[in-house]
């Protein structure tokens, strides 16, 4: 019989899949139910790391948001680097990659905000009018 636990689990989309050889039937249930605990153990860590991850980026979506309504004039350009989550004017090349790495997460097909996505192209594309 399987747990609740993994039984939610599977419900969710995990599966698990597993091949026992022991010396006896009893044994093999033991260690199919040590063999469980890991594995829900490890989905449990899974499961955290993807909340942290959904978390961090919930944050940088709220301050983009918040930061969407940036001034025009070239004299204000620290707020554009802010929008980056800069506190102080990058290297082009870490400018750069954090470009990249915002567009990739909030690229509209993979499930991110068009409008925060259309922001971080115009924001880079005046930072590096320049």
């Amino acid at each position: 019989m399987i747990s609740n636990e993994i039984s939610a689990l599977y419900a969710q989309g995990f599966i698990a899949c597993c091949e026992i050889t022991a010396p006896t039937p009893l044994r093999a249930v033991e260690i199919f139910k040590e063999n469980e605990k890991l594995e829900i153990n490890r989905l449990r860590q899974e499961v955290s790391r993807l909340q942290a991850a959904y978390d961090e980026m919930y944050r940088e979506n709220e301050s983009l948001r918040r930061n969407s309504s940036w001034p025009q004039e070239s004299n204000s350009s620290m707020k554009y680097y802010e929008i980056f989550g800069f506190s102080s004017f990058p290297q082009p090349d870490e400018l750069k990659n954090r470009y990249r790495s915002l567009r990739q997460r909030l690229h509209p097909d993979k499930g991110g905000d068009t409008q925060l996505f259309q922001l971080i192209q115009q924001v880079f594309d005046q930072l590096t009018k320049a």
